[in-house]
């Protein structure tokens, strides 16, 4: 179930990022994309975190 729901939130988020108007040019432009791509980062940094500090956790509960 999380698979799916992870599945169709990837195919249907894209049709948010692109749509008219989605202007390049504009100064400001840069910094919109660079903060995109930070908070992409820091979500993935986040998951890693958590799935190694569970990790830790279920090998000191087995000890």
């Amino acid at each position: 179930m999380r698979l799916f729901i992870s599945l169709m939130a990837l195919v249907f988020s894209s049709v948010a990022v692109a749509h008219p108007g989605h202007d390049h040019s504009h100064w400001i432009s840069n910094f919109v994309h660079l903060g995109f791509a930070l908070s992409i980062a820091g979500v993935i940094g986040l998951g890693v975190f958590l799935w190694k500090r569970k990790g830790q956790i279920r090998r000191k509960e087995e000890q």
